[in-house]
């Protein structure tokens, strides 16, 4: 298995749905697809460690997160994942600098000085040095996803998960804060799962595509090998094919 590689085999119950998935990824990043209610938040919950599975194995790089026949659960801070939401989680009272050295001070072990310089370097970085001061409340859309990126980023995880990162911001800002991903991630080669509904995002990513149906895995593979020959018709219409 490689560093970047992400395997997943699990079976949880949430309610009266039954969720039963089969993932495997050498490539860093998968872009998580599928219509409303497939489970998509689901997946992202389990591998940060929110949900515990009835069944199963998740295993990131040379990392094991999760195995039931082991009893082996890591907890969310073991597991150290990075979880950027749709509206970036950010502490509105907080400024910009203050978010990152909370986040710091639970995931690097490290001086107060030296954590307040990593905060510094990956506002400007994400082109946001300028908000180091002032309180996230008061931060457009683009600007909270940069800063929730900054503060994503300056943790060192061993995972990314995004769910739909990209949703709600302007046409400009949204190609701005896709560009700063992709760009940080392909330099860091940390894996990652990102849940879109935006196609464009899925192609620039370039990574492997992991579709949701019905709270499982239809079809998992390169952009290029779905968009070929997508095994529903729900995956032909999100392509457009």
């Amino acid at each position: 298995m490689t560093e970047a590689a992400v395997d997943v085999t699990f079976s949880i119950q949430v309610g009266q749905f039954t969720m039963a998935v089969a993932l495997y990824s050498g490539a860093p990043i998968v872009s998580v697809i599928g219509a409303n209610g497939t489970g998509k938040s689901t997946l992202l919950k389990v591998l940060a460690g929110g949900q515990r599975p009835d069944t199963g194995r998740i295993q990131v790089g040379d990392v094991t997160f999760f195995d039931a026949k082991l009893g082996l659960n890591r907890s969310p801070a073991e597991r150290r994942v990075a979880y950027i939401p749709q509206n970036s989680g950010l502490f509105p009272h907080m400024t910009a600098t203050e978010n990152i050295l909370f986040a710091l001070k639970f995931s690097v072990p490290s001086t107060p000085e030296s954590r307040r310089d990593r905060a510094s370097d990956m506002l400007n970085r994400f082109g946001v040095g300028h908000l180091a001061t002032r309180q996230a409340g008061t931060f457009s859309g683009g600007e909270r996803q940069r800063v929730a990126l900054a503060r994503a980023f300056a943790t060192a995880p061993r995972l990314f998960l995004f769910d739909e990162p990209l949703a709600g911001l302007d046409i400009v800002a949204r190609n701005q804060v896709r560009e700063l991903l992709i760009e940080a991630l392909t330099e860091g080669a940390i894996p990652a799962c990102l849940v879109t509904h935006d196609p464009r995002t899925v192609e620039a990513l370039a990574g492997s595509v992991a579709v949701l149906e019905n709270g499982g895995v239809v079809q998992c593979g390169s952009y290029s090998e779905i968009l070929k020959e997508p095994a529903s018709a729900f995956i032909a219409a999100f392509f457009g094919t």
